[in-house]
């Protein structure tokens, strides 16, 4: 073998025995090291001692500060100083060097290590709800509790005022939030993504508040106009919008009671049915009267029940109430301009027809001395019949007397035509009727194709 040769096979087991070297002392190194290019919960601990990679946990853990966003853009912290907390070791970080075949060294220079091992710590858990209560955002003063979006009346009627957010917390759910946080080592939560701020049930987008709002806005529109002839009586705005009251839970409703108090108030100032009224007598004299069964009476209860439909609908209407009774003329004078007058002291009865006098004749009324034969008196009555020809009879007095022209106005008693010699005057002393309204059979004719059945008669 050439000197070369030796030389250059020298030179060879040199470079192997170097090489083996650097590999071996390699080896040694990381059987005490991690590879580079090792992390460890996001620590890079590469050419670290398990040692040196626990210095550097227990740095990171002391650094440890949990930020707290919250609404508005404002932000809170809490340390780790705080929370008492410190590293703890629990042996995962030999473990993980240990696991590391240091032979295999060359092959991690291709690739990184990541590993996550449960950060070994201690903290005192039970300061987590003081440092909670003592956080701004959870100081009672300054927290707003949210307010449900809701109605309102302003002066064009009814609004829909916005919900208030607020800024109200539960103190258990954040304190929660936070033992959480801390327990996984997050460095930041925001009470706003993890919907910990108390919320408004109801919001301005509600379609049903909406709804609503326009539902009481149709009933302010409502005009209903109560005709009297020479008044009306209006449930408008200005009284509707006095019946919509508040329920109580933060809405408005309809005050039914409200409405049947309009009605009743209505019907106070205009039935007259049993009432007391002035009436002008044929001489022009004024004679008070109450008493008998003509007039006019609301039905209060149905009237209310068709002014609430009509309100609600928004119904702009003139209407009528509903009557349990009827009288014919509906001005303050129900009585109008055709009724029948009788005076029982002048003995004479007046028909008149749209005002206009066509009867005045003499007539003779209930014997004046005997109480039960009496014609009543001092009060206004509806003609209850109409039948021509007809047949009076009496048990009680035992008479059977056929008339041409019947007009009941008081159960028996009524007008009717009779033939008699003696007229007026004071015959209804001594000679008057069984209560009735004796009449000359051609006056008795014009009444009968005058009046009607509901026609007043004034008895006085």
């Amino acid at each position: 073998m050439s000197g070369k040769k030796k030389i250059a096979l020298i030179g060879l087991g040199l470079c192997l025995v170097l090489v083996l070297g650097i590999y071996i002392g390699a080896a040694l190194y990381f059987s005490g090291h991690f590879y580079s290019g090792t992390s460890i919960n996001g620590l890079d601990c590469g050419m670290m001692t398990a040692q040196q990679a626990k210095k550097q946990m227990q740095d990171k853990v002391r650094e440890y500060v949990l930020t707290i966003q919250e609404r508005d853009g404002k932000t809170e912290t809490i340390t780790a100083a705080q929370f008492e907390m410190d590293y703890m070791d629990d042996g995962q970080i030999e473990d993980l060097l240990e696991g590391q075949n240091a032979w295999m060294w060359i092959a991690s220079l291709a690739q990184d290590k990541n590993y996550t091992v449960e950060a070994g710590r201690t903290y005192n858990e039970s300061v987590i709800d003081t440092l909670v209560d003592q956080l701004d955002c959870m100081n009672a003063e300054t927290m707003v509790q949210p307010q449900d979006a809701k109605l309102e009346w302003t002066d064009t009627g009814f609004a829909v005022v916005p919900e208030v957010e607020g800024n109200a917390l539960d103190g258990a759910v954040v304190k929660e939030a936070v033992r959480q946080a801390v327990k996984e080592l997050k460095t930041e939560i925001s009470l706003e993504e993890l919907g910990l701020y108390l919320k408004p049930a109801v919001y301005s987008s509600d379609e049903a508040l909406s709804a609503r709002a326009d539902e009481l806005n149709r009933m302010l529109t409502a005009q209903i106009t109560y005709d009297f002839k020479d008044r009306t009586i209006v449930a408008d705005k200005d009284a509707i919008s006095t019946w919509i009251v508040d329920d109580g839970q933060g809405g408005f409703v309809l005050d039914e009671n409200a409405a049947a108090r309009f009605v009743y108030n209505m019907a106070y100032d205009t039935d007259t049915f049993g009432q007391r009224r002035e009436f002008t007598t044929f001489h022009g004299n004024t004679v008070s009267l109450k008493g008998g069964d003509y007039g006019w009476v609301i039905d209060k209860e149905a009237t209310t029940q068709a002014l609430i439909e009509a309100v609600r609908s928004g119904a702009v209407e003139t209407r009528e109430p509903v009557y349990l009774y009827e009288g014919k003329e509906r001005a303050v004078n129900d009585i109008g301009g055709t009724y029948v007058e009788v005076s029982i002291s002048e003995q004479r009865m007046w028909c008149y027809k749209d005002g206009q006098v066509i009867v005045d004749t003499p007539v003779v009324t209930g014997l004046e001395s005997d109480p039960d034969r009496m014609t009543p008196r001092g009060g206004v009555w509806a003609i209850d019949a109409m039948k021509s020809p007809s047949v009076l009879t009496s048990d009680v007095y035992g008479y059977r007397q056929p008339v041409t022209f019947w007009m009941p106005f008081n159960g028996d008693v009524g007008i009717h035509d009779l033939e008699r010699s003696d007229w007026g005057g004071d015959v209804y002393m001594t000679n008057g009727s069984h209560g009735c309204v004796n009449t000359p059979y051609d006056k008795a004719e014009i009444i009968y194709n005058t009046v009607e059945i509901g026609t007043p008669v004034v008895v006085y």
